[in-house]
Parts: C-alpha cells; sequence; structure tokens
C-alpha cells in the first residue's frame, strides 16, 4: 500500500498498479496508464428495480468496517479529466445533493443522492460540435429545486437556463 490507496501485482506482466493513479508503478508496464470508462454506481436494490432478472454474486467482504467507518463513509466519488483530478466524499456530497466545482480547469457538478446512493458525473461545458437549435451558455451551474408541477418533488434545475 502506498499510503492508505491500494496496489495490485499482475502477475502476467510483473507490474505493480496504483489504485489512485490508475497506472502501473513498476514492471513490465510501468508508467501505462488505464483507459477510463465512463460507469454509473447504484446499490443493488436501485439496480433491481430497474432490471429485476439480473443475478449477482454475493461479496461478504461489502460488511467488513476499516477503523471504525463503513465503506460508504470513507467512499471517494473520483473525478479525473486529463492530467486534473480531485474527490469528492459521497456521504458530503449526498448532504448537498448537487456540488458545482471544478477539475482543474473544467467545470464539473457532481449529484449524489444517499437514498438512493445514486451518483451522476456531469461536465458543465457547452462542448463544440454538439449542435443544437439553441444557443447554449460556456457554463451551466445546477441547484436542486422544489417542482413547481409537483410540490414536495426536488428536481435539479440548469440556473442559466432555468430548464429541469
Amino acid at each position: 500500500m502506498t499510503g492508505e490507496s491500494m496496489e495490485w501485482w499482475d502477475w502476467e506482466t510483473q507490474s505493480i498498479w496504483s489504485q489512485p493513479w490508475g497506472a502501473a508503478i513498476d514492471g513490465e508496464l510501468s508508467r501505462t496508464r488505464l483507459t477510463l470508462l465512463p460507469y454509473e454506481l447504484v446499490p443493488w436494490q436501485s439496480w433491481r428495480d430497474q432490471h429485476p432478472d439480473t443475478k449477482v454474486l454475493v461479496d461478504e467482504r461489502a460488511n467488513l468496517v476499516y477503523r471504525g467507518l463503513s465503506a460508504i463513509d470513507r467512499f471517494v466519488i473520483g473525478v479525473s479529466i486529463g492530467e486534473a483530478a480531485k474527490g469528492f466524499y459521497f456521504v458530503s456530497s449526498a448532504q448537498e445533493g448537487v456540488v458545482n466545482e471544478t477539475v482543474g480547469e473544467f467545470p464539473v457538478t457532481v449529484f449524489a443522492d444517499e437514498g438512493t446512493r445514486r451518483i451522476h458525473v456531469l461536465l458543465r461545458s457547452s462542448q463544440p460540435g454538439l449542435g443544437g437549435s439553441q444557443k447554449l451558455p460556456d457554463q451551466v451551474t445546477f441547484e436542486l429545486v422544489e417542482s413547481p408541477e409537483s410540490p414536495g418533488v426536488i428536481e435539479v434545475q440548469d440556473v442559466e437556463t432555468n430548464s429541469t
């Protein structure tokens, strides 16, 4: 372990892989970076509601407690764009609901829901070449608002265009 981050030994290439760097730090594949793929992390019940025929193996390690903290208490949402990276604690992000932040020079929004444990990370910048008939602002900011059509229902609203 480096600090408190995991490292993995790759028997096939005799390489050591670093979790936070997403790269091999020693061995045949030293300095090779992993390709990051977009993903959605959801709890089992949320997934099961959407995909009722799914089967899964049970991993009993999920119930382990480390230094008095459960996995969700220390879970970090990692966002990496180019050479810039930033971590957001799930619990504090979920308490805020919507976090508008920057990762390097890139504006991002992190959505975290403690009830469903859903996480979404979006780039808050209009991208050239994506088309569309309306002029988009260079950057958008999101906030949580109560739905005008459904009192008590919370929606995510774009501050610049007031769209939900």
